[in-house]
């Protein structure tokens, strides 16, 4: 069960919405809130970067280009904390990954908090002018939800 409460101490008020909980595949209100904006502002980077250059190449160059536009959202969720550095991934997530794109970038999801990763595009994708696979991988980390803290006098 969740609930909307309102803690007080002497001096000040809060509201809280606790646990956060949500049914689905995202656990936590929080990280589902922020998975939407997230995708919303990486698709406008997207859009915003295909009305601004006149052609993206399906290469090296071509991929930094998408990179380098996703850049302003990454930071800004980095910022908020929507995207977590130093958060050390599970062997099964790192399996996960591996499998997924066929190297370990565990590091650099640890380090950086995320890694964008273009599969070059093969030349049905190249033909067909469709957009060659592109998956952004990122960690969250979590968030504390309650403190508890003991408070000892020692005479």
């Amino acid at each position: 069960y969740n609930y909307y409460g309102t803690h007080a101490t002497a001096n000040n008020d809060w509201n809280f919405f606790y646990p956060g909980s949500i049914s689905g595949t995202f656990k936590w209100a929080d990280a589902y809130i922020n998975q939407i904006w997230l995708n919303a502002n990486l698709q406008a980077a997207n859009l915003q970067l295909l009305m601004s250059v006149g052609s993206i190449p399906y290469n090296a160059d071509g991929y930094a280009l998408l990179e380098a536009a996703a850049a302003d959202p990454i930071n800004a969720a980095l910022d908020f904390g929507a995207i977590r550095t130093g958060v050390t991934l599970s062997e099964s997530q790192i399996a996960q990954v591996r499998n997924a794109i066929g190297i370990d970038v565990s590091g650099s999801i640890t380090a950086k908090g995320y890694y964008y990763f273009v599969k070059p595009a093969t030349a049905q994708i190249r033909a067909a002018r469709t957009s060659p696979s592109i998956t952004f991988y990122y960690t969250d980390g979590g968030s504390i939800q309650k403190i508890e803290l003991a408070s000892i006098e020692i005479e």
